[in-house]
């Protein structure tokens, strides 16, 4: 409990893009839910007996179009900003490793590789990094859909 504590304060000094990602996911998982919607009014009531009403299938288009450019605005923030917070947070975390690591006795060092110690920091918090955006944002999106 301690650990998942001291992971989720990384969070803290990006909690507004944090919030902002998970709001543009959210946005981003519900506009794909509605297009199914959109398709079965279009299909229901637009297009009747073989009689299309024009007017309402280019507002429905319209409306479509405008949903289309959401999505792909929110998509760009959640890939763009969300990796930007991502690698933020794993600066930090690499500046509290590495100063942790300074504070170690020679005899540690004698007693380990420090290629060996650097590459595992590296790739550890590179893959920390990835589930700390994108593990909330994916758990938040299945659990909407």
């Amino acid at each position: 409990m301690k650990r998942l504590k001291r992971f989720i304060s990384y969070y803290r000094p990006y909690k507004k893009l944090f919030f902002l990602d998970m709001l543009c996911a959210f946005t981003a998982a519900g506009v794909d839910l509605v297009f199914p919607i959109i398709i079965s009014f279009l299909l229901d009531e637009a297009i009747v007996g073989g009689k299309a009403s024009v007017n309402l299938i280019m507002k429905i288009g319209i409306g479509m179009l405008a949903l289309y450019f959401l999505q792909y605005v929110c998509n760009y923030y959640v890939t763009a900003w969300g990796h930007i917070m991502g690698a933020r947070m794993e600066y930090d975390m690499r500046n509290d490793i590495f100063n942790h690591l300074q504070k170690l006795s020679f005899s540690f060092y004698d007693n380990n590789k420090t290629g060996q110690l650097m590459s595992r920091i590296v790739n550890d918090l590179f893959d920390i990094s990835e589930l700390a955006h994108h593990g909330p944002e994916e758990l938040f999106i299945s659990f909407i859909k």
